[in-house]
């Protein structure tokens, strides 16, 4: 959809902006109610040697939810494909088999179209499956109780909620720990929760999975939840509404009592932050900024994919993974995304 030539969202927003621009220099972009997205992923496997009799391969494959709608999902693939869903946390994935293949590059292709919504589009206790028991348990990188039970009640000490109890852990993780922006950390993006809390910094899946940690030491059930970007921080002014996705992005979701499931950034916050945009980082504690959090593409750590896979659970499941005769083989892939549409809002919430 287009007006005089130009996207729609790239429209409003840009009307939006320019308008903003006069009144503040020191204004963030306002999230959108409504994005979306068109991606197209490209995945290219090279066989190690003539030797290999079988080569898996797992394709994350978005879900639908109450805050996104996948419609338009093609697979081209020169063998096969069947869509399946693990059993934990309910991801669902392409799975595709080559038998015999010889030394020649196999190329997949694989797109889709979603609508993710600033709001659930359907009550808050139905926006996630009730998994609430699950998201209590130790992953084998976050532990739960102990120290980290400690910390997160003396954080809390003043505290007389759940909610209250939630956000000071929010804000205690936002004060004290630092983003990586140059990859610095020996154990960047593990979400080793020993290692961060020494470290004190890392990336997205760094710093969520410390949140997650002392969110569950609390009782208070929370994950953590990896999908794609449109943009950095701080973002650009007017947004891409085409290009190519470097990397991943997560955030977390808790189940707050009297509250429901909650959507937290504190990455993000912290980014904003670091970037003088102190009115956004407030904001990432209730709700995302839809052009960071594009799509939601799977939930959980160690990942036992369906069919299972040979080499041991996943510590995350964001990225295509393949294995040649039950060993691990690199993939190579090549995403984008082209903005088709968006319904802009007058805040940033």
């Amino acid at each position: 959809m287009k007006s005089n030539g130009r996207p729609l969202c790239a429209t409003a927003f840009l009307a939006f902006w320019i308008a903003s621009a006069s009144r503040a220099q020191n204004l963030p972009p306002v999230n959108p109610q409504a994005l979306t997205t068109q991606f197209t992923e490209t995945i290219t496997l090279q066989p190690p040697c003539l030797e290999i009799k079988q080569i898996r391969l797992w394709i994350p494959i978005p879900s639908d939810g109450p805050r996104q709608r996948i419609v338009q999902l093609s697979i081209h693939a020169p063998v096969p494909y069947r869509l399946t869903q693990e059993g934990r946390y309910h991801n669902r994935m392409a799975y595709l088999v080559f038998d015999h293949p010889n030394q020649q590059p196999i190329s997949v292709e694989v797109s889709w179209v979603v609508t993710r919504y600033a709001s659930p589009q359907l009550p808050s206790e139905r926006t996630v499956p009730s998994l609430s028991a699950l998201f209590l348990q130790p992953d084998r990188l976050v532990p739960v109780g102990g120290t980290y039970a400690a910390l997160a009640r003396q954080q809390t000490v003043s505290a007389s909620t759940p909610y209250d109890k939630a956000k000071r852990i929010f804000a205690y993780v936002t004060q004290h720990f630092r983003y990586d922006y140059s990859d610095s950390s020996p154990e960047y993006g593990k979400g080793d929760v020993a290692f961060v809390c020494s470290y004190k910094k890392g990336n997205c899946s760094d710093i969520h999975s410390v949140l997650v940690s002392l969110l569950r030491s609390l009782g208070i059930p929370a994950y953590i939840a990896f999908g794609f970007p449109l943009t950095g921080i701080p973002a650009p002014i007017p947004l891409p509404t085409e290009g190519t996705i470097g990397g991943y992005h997560c955030w977390v979701w808790a189940d707050v009592p009297h509250r429901g499931w909650m959507p937290m950034d504190a990455a993000d916050a912290i980014r904003w932050n670091d970037h003088g945009y102190p009115q956004m980082a407030n904001k990432l504690f209730g709700a995302l900024f839809l052009p960071r959090t594009a799509v939601d593409m799977s939930r959980g750590r160690d990942i036992v994919l369906s069919p299972p896979q040979k080499a041991g659970p996943l510590n995350y499941f964001i990225y295509p993974y393949a294995e040649a005769d039950g060993k691990a083989l690199p993939v190579n892939w090549h995403l984008q995304f082209k903005v088709l549409l968006c319904s802009p809002s007058g805040s940033s919430s």
